[in-house]
């Protein structure tokens, strides 16, 4: 049948007017010279930082997995009604992907060898936080997501990729119309300072602490005093700052020489009054996406299908949940699972001592919150330090003259 021609009307259903609004448009040259320094650059870090021929075919991978999701989230704009299957088989995927990265027992049973350790599979967990948000938030996101070339930029950005910050897709692919350098000497000058400041906090300040750190050797000497025990904690928990708070940043000043900012990461996390702010100013991009794509997400659902008669239960759980997924996120060991689930008590208890707080007007000396949510962060990074929960115990026990 010939088809008429148009008199101006559109005949297009409501449904294809929805999908055609997130029809992909075609990506300007300009930014594809940036998108292919990105991947050309992300590439280049990959081979320096794993230092095998591995890292590289894994990074490979990744642009692949890139590619997956973006393929996906095109189909979630085509088809809505999958969109109830498509998006959560896609996160289980990634999740997937990310343990089997991590868990060497599974790589060894089916490969008959370990070919995934987190340090060949460069960025990897990195990548999986920003793929899961792309595939939850796409319809917000619109159709600039539908770009593949656009995604991989977002995705696998150079200076973030090795460890964060977690930059949302709605912050990043807007400055892919700005000017991919400073725009004025004192943006240059921020970088150039960032970088610097970040190389000191890393290469020097971390560096020199690290000589003195905990580690298991020094839990399992007897011979040390439970003071020498303190000074080292009390050097693993500044050599952990210096070290994540220096490379996040060398990676915001390394993306605004390119004209990209990237959100703030750290924010005097040790000098903050209680554990919720502590985590408010600790790894900010990873605690907000915690918060974001867990904690609301389990506390709403619990709340719909139990109702608010059991708020506290709920609140529990969510803390709990989500904390216990983010320490083991860092490794599947129980070391890691404890000091989750040390931070989603504390968190708890603080929640509901706040509440207690506000009602009875009762005010906290900063003084004192200052010095025991310190006391409390420090504690827990010995179940961070130790491999297990039981050397974190023994490690414990000794700290306090056991």
């Amino acid at each position: 049948m010939v088809r008429p021609l148009s008199t101006g009307v559109s005949s297009d259903t409501p449904m294809q007017i929805e999908q055609n609004q997130f029809v992909a448009q075609p990506i300007p040259l300009r930014r594809w010279g940036f998108i292919a320094a990105c991947l050309v650059g992300s590439a280049i870090l990959v081979v320096l930082v794993g230092d095998s021929t591995l890292s590289l075919l894994l990074y490979g991978a990744s642009l692949l997995i890139v590619m997956g999701v973006a393929l996906v989230v095109r189909h979630l704009h085509t088809f809505p009604d999958h969109r109830r299957w498509l998006a959560p088989l896609t996160i289980a995927l990634l999740v997937g992907v990310l343990i089997f990265s991590r868990f060497g027992r599974l790589q060894i049973l089916l490969f008959g060898t370990t070919i995934g350790r987190f340090g060949e599979w460069v960025g990897l967990s990195y990548l999986i936080f920003r793929l899961i948000h792309i595939v939850i938030d796409s319809k917000k996101l619109g159709d600039s997501v539908l770009r593949s070339g656009d995604l991989a930029a977002y995705a696998l950005f150079p200076p973030a990729l090795v460890a964060g910050p977690i930059h949302r897709a709605n912050q990043f692919l807007p400055q892919l119309d700005q000017p991919y350098y400073p725009t004025s000497q004192p943006k240059l000058l921020d970088s150039l300072w960032r970088i610097g400041l970040g190389l000191i906090k890393k290469l020097v300040l971390a560096n020199a602490l690290a000589l003195y750190v905990l580690t298991p050797d020094i839990a399992a000497n007897p011979a040390l005093p439970s003071g020498l025990l303190w000074l080292s904690l009390l050097a693993y928990t500044f050599m952990i700052y210096f070290d994540f708070a220096g490379y996040s940043d060398i990676a915001i000043g390394a993306a605004g020489l390119v004209g990209i900012t990237l959100p703030e990461n750290f924010a005097n996390p040790y000098a903050q009054p209680s554990i919720t702010r502590f985590w408010q100013a600790w790894h900010i991009s990873l605690s907000t996406w915690l918060r974001d794509y867990l904690f609301f997400p389990i506390s709403r659902t619990l709340l719909t299908k139990l109702g608010r008669n059991y708020n506290t239960l709920i609140m529990a759980v969510a803390h709990l949940t989500t904390m216990a997924l983010a320490g083991l996120w860092h490794g599947f060991t129980t070391g890691f699972l404890a000091w989750g689930l040390w931070h989603g008590v504390g968190l708890f208890i603080h929640a509901q001592f706040s509440g207690i707080a506000k009602r009875r007007n009762i005010v906290v000396s900063p003084v004192i919150g200052v010095s025991a949510t310190f006391l409390f962060v420090m504690i827990g990074w010995v179940f961070f330090a130790m491999p297990s929960f039981t050397s974190a115990l023994h490690f414990l026990s000794r700290l306090f003259g056991r």
